[in-house]
């Protein structure tokens, strides 16, 4: 077996819950190493990581105030193996938030 390294880019400005990390592909797991996620706006914001899995969201990340140019970086592994898992990022105010996570498939 061998590792794909990829990543994904995101930027949220909403508060409603938006996908940052993708699902794999069929017969692909995803291994998520590291997700930085920077407040580009000039007001802070709340944010949360949420996995994703069968439509339910468990919270694997919360910090109460992420101030104006802040980044924190989340450290993983999480693993995403179906195509129903994702991890999103919720918002406690709209914003601009950039979201840069590395990942590798294995298939």
């Amino acid at each position: 077996m061998s590792f794909i390294p990829g990543g994904q880019e995101t930027t949220v400005s909403t508060t409603a819950a938006t996908t940052v990390v993708s699902a794999p592909a069929a017969s692909t797991q995803r291994l998520v190493r590291n997700i930085r996620i920077t407040n580009t706006g000039m007001s802070a914001i709340g944010v949360e990581l949420q996995l994703v899995k069968n439509g339910t969201p468990y919270v694997i990340y919360t910090n109460a105030t992420l101030a104006a140019e802040e980044s924190v970086n989340v450290a993983g592994p999480f693993v995403l193996d179906a195509t129903d898992e994702t991890i999103q990022l919720d918002a406690d105010a709209a914003g601009d938030i950039d979201v840069v996570a590395a990942y590798a498939d294995r298939s």
